[in-house]
């Protein structure tokens, strides 16, 4: 399920005779044949958007227009009069097309006014129509850019007028209310998954909530879809994909608008070793314990590097399960008793000196989920920018594991299975030290 498939969508649903994944020409034909008329969720335009410089500012306009006020979609190919649907001759498809639109709101947003192009085939060949999809935006207000201005448009009935300067400092109001309750919301769900957690750490907790929330149904088919789904992606001696490790078998239950997904060897208690609570809106929150190799709360670098990035992976995987898109907050913990980073050098356990001793430390940043549902060079440049605060903290100066551009240091891993696997998964590596 995605973002076009939200609960903004009922009227339009109704007015097209179908869902957006199941429209068809004949819907499209439906539209004209009963006079559809444009409303303030609903555009029609008989062609495309031209090269124009006014042509791009129109574009811009008309979806952050939208995405200013309470969503909508515009369809490019079907004529107009009035506001009445009265032809549909439709407007040439192309790959690049499609492209093009996409990069003029890209530019020409701010912050970028984020949709979705859905292409329709017509009757004729290489003929068809364009439904931009644009949800209400709890990033809202986009501004267009110009050269020399910035101004805020919003969908007012069938047309698209600016907001005056008092309506932008009301929608900006709205805004900075909503990212405090979405900082509040992620406090609030690591706190909720860190409660279902065995007390004996060391832990490292993530959480996210994500800009632009999913939907997932709360059902038993779900539920039974995301034991599925877990069990086949997620569980494996993979050095990311492998949130659970057989012997371990998830088990998925149900919490307040969330599954909840432990081992079954803690299917009676708390959790000791994997723990994740995945929210209905992709909001999610996955914990690993970090096996302490002396019991005295020492915290393996490497270890920590991927368990961290087995929640991103896991909280990007989820998040692309249920529709969510754009940004997430993120809060990554690490906590536990007296907690030292360590590392192993000749079969035995050293400690950074000099370095300190935390017995909490935590990492708050915003993060694109679309590099979070891959495991590519991206998730590992997102882990050292989470864990950068983490092991400042422990008093080291960078994350020695990762470059800057998210290449893997195989020295620092110390495992020679881990190069194979970087290597089958076509990884950027180097042998490189970090001169400290």
């Amino acid at each position: 399920m995605t973002i076009v498939d939200q609960m903004w969508q009922s009227r339009l649903r109704a007015v097209l005779g179908a869902s957006l994944s199941e429209l068809r020409y004949e819907h499209v034909q439906q539209l004209v044949m009963n006079r559809a008329a444009e409303a303030a969720d609903l555009d029609f335009k008989g062609a495309l958007y031209g090269a124009a410089d006014g042509d791009r500012q129109e574009l811009c306009k008309d979806v952050a227009g939208m995405r200013n006020h309470r969503g909508g979609m515009i369809i490019l190919g079907i004529s107009n009069e009035d506001g009445v649907a009265i032809d549909a001759p439709g407007v040439p498809l192309s790959d690049a097309e499609t492209a093009r639109m996409l990069q003029i709101v890209a530019a020409g947003t701010a912050p970028y006014a984020e949709f979705e192009i859905e292409a329709i085939p017509g009757a004729a060949q290489d003929l068809g129509f364009y439904v931009l999809v644009a949800p209400p935006s709890p990033m809202r207000p986009h501004a267009v850019l110009n050269r020399d201005w910035l101004r805020y448009p919003r969908r007012n009935g069938t047309v698209t007028r600016w907001l005056s300067e008092v309506e932008v400092a009301d929608l900006y109001r709205d805004r900075f209310r909503g990212q405090a309750d979405q900082l509040d919301r992620l406090q609030r769900i690591g706190d909720e998954a860190i409660a279902q957690m065995n007390s004996d750490g060391p832990w490292l907790v993530a959480a996210a909530v994500p800009n632009q929330a999913g939907e997932l149904p709360m059902s038993f088919v779900e539920r039974r879809t995301a034991e599925e789904w877990l069990r086949g992606r997620h569980t494996s001696y993979d050095y990311v994909d492998g949130f659970f490790e057989p012997p371990a078998v998830p088990i998925v239950g149900v919490g307040v608008e969330r599954y909840t997904m432990k081992s079954h060897f803690d299917q009676e208690g708390l959790a000791n070793y994997s723990y994740a609570e995945c929210h209905a809106d992709g909001a999610c929150a996955a914990a690993r314990q970090l096996n302490s190799p002396q019991g005295d709360g020492t915290v393996l670098t490497s270890q920590l590097v991927l368990a961290a990035a087995k929640c991103l992976r896991l909280i990007g995987a989820h998040a692309a399960r249920s529709g969510a898109s754009g940004d997430a907050a993120v809060h990554l913990r690490v906590v536990g008793p007296s907690m030292r980073l360590g590392y192993i050098r000749d079969g035995s356990v050293q400690h950074y000196e000099p370095g300190a001793t935390l017995r909490e430390g935590h990492s708050r940043h915003t993060l694109p989920l679309q590099p979070l549902a891959d495991v590519g060079q991206d998730l590992f440049l997102a882990v050292r920018l989470v864990l950068m605060d983490m092991f400042n903290a422990f008093g080291r100066a960078e994350v020695q594991h990762i470059t800057d551009d998210g290449t893997l240091r195989l020295r620092y891993f110390g495992d020679p299975d881990f190069a194979r696997w970087t290597q089958d998964r076509g990884l950027a590596i180097t042998s490189d030290a970090v001169d400290e």
